[in-house]
């Protein structure tokens, strides 16, 4: 799993690219879905929030090139610059 660099869109929400690789042969292929579930946890509040996000490998959007087994996406739910960011990737065949 690789998490991308930060970019700011034309409304200054921030944006990271989430991308998963997927080796020939580690899930059935294609995968059903690929899911990325992102924690956030404020510093100082103990509370948390989830976040799912769908990976894809067509091509478009975060996603460079389709069909690379490279699966992407974007996180724009930034709620904090001073909170934890968690990203675990599930892949479901």
């Amino acid at each position: 799993m690789t998490v991308g660099h930060c970019l700011l869109s034309d409304s200054a929400i921030p944006m990271v690219s989430i991308h998963a690789y997927l080796p020939p042969g580690s899930v059935p292929s294609p995968p059903v879905s690929v899911i990325a579930t992102v924690t956030v946890a404020e510093i100082g509040n103990s509370s948390s929030d989830q976040y799912k996000i769908r990976l894809r490998d067509g091509g478009a959007v975060a996603d460079v090139i389709a069909n690379d087994n490279v699966y992407s996406a974007y996180f724009t739910h930034f709620v904090s610059y001073n909170a934890t960011y968690t990203v675990r990737i599930r892949a479901l065949g």
